[in-house]
């Protein structure tokens, strides 16, 4: 993770903490980052690019039926 992004998640947990609302998933999130420097939802979007067989084709955003590689 960049220091940009990594500075902009501080930012996040700071603003839920001064608002009281830290019971959701993005403010859990934004602590995990914090804490590691990692996000913990890395892992899960990049499984969700694997495509069954095992290559790493990812999903075109406005078509997910659409897979690069596959022109």
């Amino acid at each position: 993770m960049n220091q940009h992004s990594y500075e902009n998640w501080v930012k996040i947990k700071e603003l839920y903490e001064a608002s009281g609302n830290t019971n959701n998933v993005f403010y859990k999130r934004a602590c995990e980052i914090v804490k590691t420097k990692k996000d913990p939802l890395d892992e899960f979007f990049r499984g969700k690019n694997e495509s069954q067989d095992g290559s790493n084709k990812t999903r075109t955003p406005s078509h997910p039926e659409r897979v690069s590689g596959d022109d």
